[in-house]
């Protein structure tokens, strides 16, 4: 003999499996948010100037871990010393870290820009070789802001055969550009610092051989589960185009 259901018994049998499935689903909803990460995480982001990767990673951690806060910190000085001092959970800066308990992820490669005042000789160059600036003043981001912008000149100048003649310094991407385009100076940076010009008086220039500029995430302390998920989002957010060097 055979026994199945009648079409009433279908009926009540397939509303059952939707109640079972409903009731496993709120279970491992349940369970899940029991387990979810809860906290915060100070990012240290730089203070005068638009940070894409760091909205990047942000936006991708609220996603992933809505228990998670993210603190924007926008720390001056510099975001190594912030971060050596505490202030800051996890940075994204160009420099490596200078302590040997740091960490860091490459997370971006910038190209390098020369950057001139719109009357320069050089400010409708489509592009322009280092070794072509020998005889030019150079303006630097302080070594107190930024120990690796200010290098970046130094070592740029270097491969190109020459040392640079540094005239002057600035404390922030916005007065630098300000020294620029009254013609104290040229200067480098990439091409994510045009949009803080906003202005028609200084011209951003491709270098050629496309010289490029590192960007890390750079973190210290590993006993936050918090930054531990953040590392993790990031490690596959970030694909930079070629290896670091």
């Amino acid at each position: 003999h055979t026994v199945s259901l009648t079409p009433a018994g279908r009926v009540f049998a397939e509303e059952c499996r939707k109640i079972i499935s409903t009731y496993q689903d709120g279970v491992q909803n349940a369970l899940t948010a029991s387990q979810s990460i809860v906290g915060r995480v100070r990012l240290g982001v730089p203070i005068d100037s638009f940070e894409p990767l760091a909205v990047k990673l942000v936006r991708a951690i609220t996603e992933k871990h809505s228990g998670i806060h993210i603190e924007l910190k926008f720390n001056t000085p510099t975001l190594l010393r912030a971060l050596d001092d505490d202030l800051v959970d996890v940075i994204i800066a160009s420099g490596r870290p200078r302590s040997a308990e740091s960490k860091y992820l490459l997370v971006d490669r910038r190209m390098d820009y020369v950057v001139v005042s719109s009357v320069h000789p050089l400010a409708d160059r489509e592009e322009v070789s280092f070794s072509e600036l020998r005889y030019e003043n150079f303006i630097a981001i302080s070594r107190s802001s930024s120990i690796a912008g200010y290098q970046s000149i130094i070592d740029h100048a270097s491969a190109g055969g020459f040392s640079p003649n540094i005239v002057g310094e600035a404390e922030t991407v916005s007065s630098l550009l300000m020294m620029v385009a009254c013609g104290v100076g040229i200067t480098v940076l990439y091409k994510e610092h045009q949009p803080i010009s906003a202005t028609d008086a200084v011209r951003f220039i491709p270098l050629k051989g496309e010289k490029y500029f590192n960007r890390y995430l750079i973190w210290n302390r590993l006993d936050n589960s918090c930054l531990d998920s953040v590392l993790e989002v990031a490690k596959g957010l970030f694909t930079p185009e070629a290896e670091d060097e």
